[in-house]
């Protein structure tokens, strides 16, 4: 009995596990050959490196479209099958776990997601904002709010797919990491508006 019910679990959990990358994959796969097909690989190739040596934008969005898929593979994809995924609902808030071994975790969660506004921003800012002023209570309602979208999103995901365990403490600790990432984009703009401007006065005196 003990061995059936092993192989049941290893079914389960291979295939919990690789739906979810596989669809991505595939999704994507077909998103090139529909591009591919109209223009051709060589073209696609040069097109592709063109724009990545040329265009700042196509990198900045590169570089979040990384990021998020190391993200999705860390949280998702890299889990092994959870049978419960609602049983630690309300946990994860201790940095000690219950035999008193410091867990990281919640940390982990912060420092995951701060790069992911940050980038997050400089990759689709000027589209974000336009002609708005980019002011701090505004970037910080931003990176909350796509934060706390994309953590809700993993959660749920490992509860369909059962690869992890739902938590509340999750939701709070991403959330958290993205708006400190939007603080630390408006810092840097701060910063570089400044430069900007006081080269503009050199160049005029």
């Amino acid at each position: 009995m003990d061995f059936l019910i092993r192989i049941k679990n290893g079914i389960l959990s291979a295939t919990y596990k690789y739906t979810g990358v596989s669809l991505i994959i595939a999704t994507v796969f077909m998103f090139m050959y529909l591009y591919i097909r109209r223009i051709g690989v060589k073209r696609t190739i040069r097109l592709w490196i063109r724009h990545l040596k040329t265009d700042k934008e196509f990198r900045r969005v590169f570089f979040f479209a990384f990021y998020t898929a190391m993200i999705i593979g860390r949280t998702l994809f890299c889990r092994e099958y959870e049978a419960h995924p609602l049983r630690l609902v309300m946990q994860g808030w201790q940095l000690r776990n219950s035999d008193n071994v410091a867990d990281s975790q919640s940390i982990e969660n912060i420092l995951l997601f701060i790069p992911f506004t940050l980038i997050g921003l400089y990759a689709f800012g000027n589209r974000i904002f336009q002609s708005r002023k980019r002011g701090l209570l505004m970037i910080m309602g931003i990176s909350a709010v796509t934060s706390f979208g994309a953590s809700l999103f993993i959660e749920l995901c490992q509860i369909i797919f059962k690869c992890g365990t739902f938590q509340v403490s999750d939701l709070i600790f991403n959330t958290s990491g993205g708006v400190i990432g939007g603080i630390l984009y408006w810092f840097v703009s701060k910063l570089h508006h400044r430069q900007k401007k006081a080269s503009a006065c050199v160049i005029q005196t």
